[in-house]
């Protein structure tokens, strides 16, 4: 019976990661699915983070919370408006909510035109981590959002789901984001994630295999307070990114920037406060 339930509870747990909503087939309409913490940006959108916005990336995460955090986040780019998160963590539960919008021209998909579509965007979200057996842990991320697509208003919602397990310095992990979705009219594509950690008492270095892409990164304590961070995705078209977290006094501040951006003034910002 206990092996049954065991079983039982390691296939549920399979149900899970960050969860988020996206219009299915308009490109770069929905920059809010680009809204990755600046620790996971920096780091080539690898998601590894332990406060309470990890719901939206990687719920597993969760299980790093100690005591009540608060977490904010904000997106600069010139083609975001109001791109933004909050959300309130303890003890490897999360809730929270976010903001998203952009204005530039939107595709079809068959690649036409739809000409300029400006999109905003509000969600709830909720992430809940477990540890299922000593070194294997669970989390799920349910969403809920509307969203205005050039005067189009669509409702939705998904599910996201991951699965970690860690054996001494080596931790990895499974994510099905979007394994039940729908906006508007549109269900959602599931889309999976494989990522390796590897972490030492000063560094972190991870690798994740998500659509064709290749991510790579890395994280170097500097000092207790000061947290270096490199990444890529190398793909069709290879991104890097750097970026730099600090802590003091129970504040936690992240900062991220895309190198070589074709956008100026790009970068991502977050922070939050454990009390």
């Amino acid at each position: 019976m206990e092996s049954l339930l065991y079983k039982g509870r390691i296939i549920c747990c399979f149900l899970f990661l960050c969860c988020s909503c996206f219009a299915k087939d308009y490109r770069d309409t929905a920059l809010w699915l680009e809204l990755f913490s600046p620790k996971a940006a920096a780091m080539g959108e690898i998601p590894l983070a332990d406060d309470p916005l990890a719901a939206l990336w990687n719920p597993t995460g969760l299980l790093e919370l100690k005591g009540d955090k608060l977490s904010f986040l904000h997106k600069q780019s010139p083609l975001s408006i109001g791109t933004y998160a909050f959300a309130w963590g303890r003890n490897s539960l999360s809730i929270g909510a976010l903001n998203w919008g952009s204005s530039q021209i939107a595709f079809d998909s068959f690649g036409n035109s739809l000409g300029d579509a400006k999109v905003e965007g509000r969600a709830l979200f909720l992430g809940r981590a477990l540890r299922v057996y000593k070194n294997i842990s669970c989390g799920i991320s349910v969403l809920s959002c509307d969203q205005d697509l050039a005067g189009k208003l669509q409702r939705g919602g998904s599910i996201s789901l991951a699965l970690a397990g860690s054996w001494g310095q080596w931790e990895l992990g499974l994510g099905a984001r979007d394994i039940i979705g729908k906006l508007g009219d549109d269900p959602l594509g599931t889309k999976l994630g494989f990522r390796i950690t590897y972490r030492l008492e000063e560094l972190t270095v991870a690798t994740q295999w998500q659509r064709q892409d290749l991510h790579l990164g890395g994280e170097y304590a500097l000092s207790p307070q000061v947290r270096l961070r490199l990444g890529g995705i190398f793909g069709d078209m290879p991104r890097y990114f750097w970026g730099i977290g600090l802590v003091q006094s129970g504040w936690q501040l992240d900062f991220a920037w895309r190198l070589h951006s074709h956008l100026p003034r790009e970068f991502t910002a977050g922070g939050g406060y454990l009390f």
